[in-house]
């Protein structure tokens, strides 16, 4: 729209700054870029989320919060409210209600003839305590677990490393899932799904975001997904990743939800959701025909 030269002030002092005015929609009231940081004489490190510039009093210093960032990101994500199907996505933890247990939740169905383990606690070094109890922190804040007192299964928690370095935090249901029988609910052939494609003008994928976490674990077998940290015991209300059948559960739930579009205008394995379109033109229609059933 135009620009305008602005004071402004960090750490005592004010640079006389212009400033190009745009008409968005933004969750940030202004943002400095090249031209502030040259002036100010800035050296800067997005690592530690700090600037750092020269005064004649010494070097002064201002530090990013991580937390309002991440808040002010999200908000920029978000379209208007009054956007087609807007309840319909994921925003943040909050936003995810899961799925009624009267249509589905997750049964263990365990084998009376195998007695509950107790494993053995492990050790781990301060920095994977750290992850885990991260972990835990969150887990709890967004209602996936609960504290548990006496349970008579109890697991390890397990720390892998991920391919981008950073630590994934597991559940080591090895000796729970051997006394749970094989669910022979059966999952999409791959290649088949593959063929289902071929001669689509226009395909679109989707991911169920935390997919798992949104079907609810059977009051009767919460507890029996125990698992011990430094901090305590936790169970988990939701289906967590590792247990066996999840994977036939999660399938039992989209085959129900997408029954009337399956092979033909969609294709589901698991948490991975794929929308095709012989004709592009018809595309957009198709789409919102599956959006409908996730209102």
């Amino acid at each position: 729209m135009g620009k305008i030269t602005l004071p402004v002030y960090a750490k005592g002092i004010n640079r006389q700054t212009k400033i190009n005015v745009t008409d968005c929609s933004s969750a940030y009231n202004i943002i400095l870029g090249r031209p502030w940081i040259q002036e100010m004489k800035i050296v800067l490190s997005t690592y530690h989320q700090t600037l750092k510039f020269p005064m004649q009093w010494g070097v002064q210093e201002i530090k990013g919060e991580r937390k309002v960032a991440r808040e002010c990101y999200k908000v920029s994500l978000k379209p208007p409210k009054q956007t087609d199907h807007y309840d319909c996505f994921a925003w943040t933890h909050e936003d995810m209600v899961g799925i009624d247990p009267s249509i589905i939740s997750h049964k263990l169905n365990i084998d009376p003839s195998f007695k509950p383990v107790q494993q053995k606690r492990r050790k781990f070094a301060p920095e994977r305590n750290k992850v885990i109890n991260d972990e835990v922190d969150n887990l709890l804040k967004t209602g996936k677990i609960r504290e548990v007192k006496y349970p008579d299964w109890l697991a390890n928690v397990v720390v892998v490393q991920k391919k981008n370095g950073k630590w994934r935090v597991c559940i080591d249901f090895t000796d729970l899932n051997k006394a749970c029988p094989k669910d022979p609910f059966p999952l999409p052939h791959i290649d088949s799904m593959v063929d289902a494609t071929a001669g689509h003008e226009l395909l679109t994928f989707m991911d169920a975001y935390s997919g798992y976490n949104q079907i609810l674990m059977h009051s009767d077998d919460q507890e029996k997904t125990a698992f011990m940290t430094d901090k305590g015991i936790y169970c988990y209300k939701v289906m967590p990743f590792g247990l066996k059948n999840a994977g036939s559960t999660y399938q039992r739930l989209v085959n129900m939800m997408f029954k009337e579009h399956l092979g033909d205008t969609m294709e589901v394995y698991i948490d991975d959701m794929l929308v095709k379109s012989k004709h592009t033109d018809d595309h957009i229609r198709h789409f919102e025909a599956v959006v409908r059933h996730l209102a």
